[in-house]
């Protein structure tokens, strides 16, 4: 008897631990979307939407729906938008091609109902985002764990860590969606990422920590430092001279002007940098023993708000 009360409470008790588990892996999953092999399945679900119509709180009782459509940064927030196609009484979809959605790596967007009501996702969305108007819109992101992926992400030590995930602006800093594998002893992160800056951090077990191995870090204006990613096109900096020099550091837009992280190396006659830039224009300076200098080999300059000259380069 006894033994069938204790079987009975582990049976309970695992029951207790799947649910618990089912809830939490349910309150971490994107709404709006899911990926499907190569295909993004936008989804809306009247259930999970029906206080939150526009500014008016409204039931979907209260008005019979005739059209959902999606709108957002890849159709140019058209009202009309993208139609979605009815599935059942409550849940409508569209299915794109996630080759269609090229050149970033997130995109927001809202349903719209009637070709008129905006249609505000709930509070707990996790990946719910703010645009500049502070209006929330949902943020579906392309991008998932590769083993041919360009950008690989490592973290040493931790062999006790149960769980360890990857962060950042890639996925709208979706806490539970890039989960790392264990590979000898280091956690290995693969993402297939277009050219850019990116800001990211790792959960270890629910702690989140910048890159141990990666010194470029920023403050995101809100207190928090992330660490910092560059994908792009190889850049060489080069400073001719300067031979009684002991150290040469390059500061700039790209790296919030840090003045002791990227640092030159003597070549022959030359100082030498090389760093990773994605395309853009950046503004920039040597730093020499302390002393800030414009690129002498630079005729590319740029006054800023504060009356300092700068050297100016454009990546291609």
């Amino acid at each position: 008897m006894l033994r069938l009360i204790y079987m009975g409470l582990i049976i309970s008790s695992l029951s207790i631990i799947a649910e618990f588990a089912l809830a939490q892996s349910a309150k971490n999953t994107p709404l709006g979307y899911r990926i499907e092999g190569d295909e993004v399945v936008f989804v809306f679900d009247v259930r999970d939407y029906q206080k939150n119509i526009g500014s008016q709180p409204l039931d979907f009782t209260e008005f019979e729906i005739h059209k959902v459509a999606i709108a957002g940064e890849f159709n140019d927030w058209r009202k009309q938008g993208w139609s979605m196609h009815k599935v059942n009484k409550y849940i409508y979809e569209l299915r794109k091609k996630l080759k269609d959605f090229s050149g970033k790596p997130t995109w927001e967007y809202k349903f719209v109902i009637n070709e008129k009501y905006w249609v505000e996702p709930p509070k707990n969305a996790p990946n719910r985002a703010n645009d500049s108007d502070s209006h929330n819109n949902l943020v579906f992101s392309t991008i998932k764990p590769s083993l041919n992926g360009n950008t690989t992400f490592r973290l040493k030590g931790f062999p006790k860590a149960f769980q360890i995930f990857l962060a950042g602006t890639f996925n709208n800093w979706q806490e539970k969606q890039l989960l790392f594998g264990k590979e000898d002893n280091e956690w290995v992160c693969r993402l297939d990422l277009p050219e850019g800056k990116y800001a990211y951090k790792f959960i270890v077990d629910g702690h989140w920590i910048t890159d141990p191995e990666n010194p470029i870090a920023e403050d995101d204006g809100a207190g928090n430092i992330n660490s910092i990613l560059y994908l792009g096109k190889s850049v060489t900096f080069k400073l001719r001279g300067y031979e009684n020099a002991k150290k040469v550091y390059l500061a700039g837009d790209f790296n919030n002007w840090q003045p002791h992280l990227n640092r030159f190396w003597r070549d022959g006659e030359d100082w030498i940098c090389k760093i990773i830039l994605p395309k853009g224009t950046y503004t920039y300076k040597l730093v020499v023993d302390g002393k800030w200098l414009i690129d002498p080999a630079n005729s590319q300059t740029e006054t800023d708000a504060w009356g300092n000259r700068n050297s100016l380069i454009d990546v291609q």
